[in-house]
């Protein structure tokens, strides 16, 4: 079973390649006039994706700052092995190949200005985003590959002892109370009050 970690890692990289994939995309098909096509067929609303990216990846990051110092601490990596560099290329390529179908195929029929059906996923140079898909799926492989040997790397280097001792498996005694266990071993402690009259 994949961590969670991993798979936010993941999917933060998937958002972020579904991205560069659409900007790509236009930039082959219009060129220079890429930023003025994405106005007129309807991407207004990227910006917020963009921001949604940013943060995921904030936390992908977080995720592998966290990873790296457990590792380093402990000496052991928690981190499940990722699969193969082919699986993980194939798979974040076909993931980003429907991501920018739907993505398409979903602005064509809500988007004014923008076309629909097959010409608006591979109409004006769009079939370039199934060849942009493999090569930025392939960047998506090499980081997850990437991060991973980092985590695996610093836990198979010595690292600083764990700044709190392990938890034993057998419980400990409650501490005993001295002071008051020598006073009535000598009897020092005194008389107990007097019971009430009645």
């Amino acid at each position: 079973m994949r961590s969670r970690t991993h798979l936010l890692r993941l999917a933060a990289l998937v958002g972020a390649g579904a991205l560069v994939v659409h900007r790509l995309r236009y930039l082959a098909g219009y060129g220079a006039d890429s930023g003025e096509a994405l106005g007129r067929h309807g991407h207004g609303y990227l910006w917020i994706v963009l921001v949604v990216t940013v943060a995921a990846l904030c936390l992908a990051g977080a995720s592998v700052a966290y990873a790296l110092a457990r590792a380093s601490g402990t000496g052991q990596s928690t981190e499940p092995p990722p699969r193969s560099f082919t699986a993980l290329w194939w798979r974040a390529s076909a993931a980003l190949a429907a991501l920018y179908v739907v993505q398409e195929s979903l602005e064509g029929m809500l988007a004014p200005g923008h076309a629909g059906g097959l010409a608006g996923v591979v109409g004006h140079g769009g079939w370039t985003a199934f060849v942009l898909a493999l090569a930025v799926g392939a960047l998506i492989a090499l980081l997850v590959r990437g991060a991973h040997a980092a985590v695996v790397r610093a836990a198979g280097r010595p690292g600083q002892p764990p700044s709190r001792r392990p938890v034993s498996a057998t419980a400990r005694p409650a501490p005993v109370r001295w002071a008051l266990a020598s006073l009535l071993a000598r009897h020092l402690a005194g008389r107990s009050p007097p019971l009430p009259s009645r």
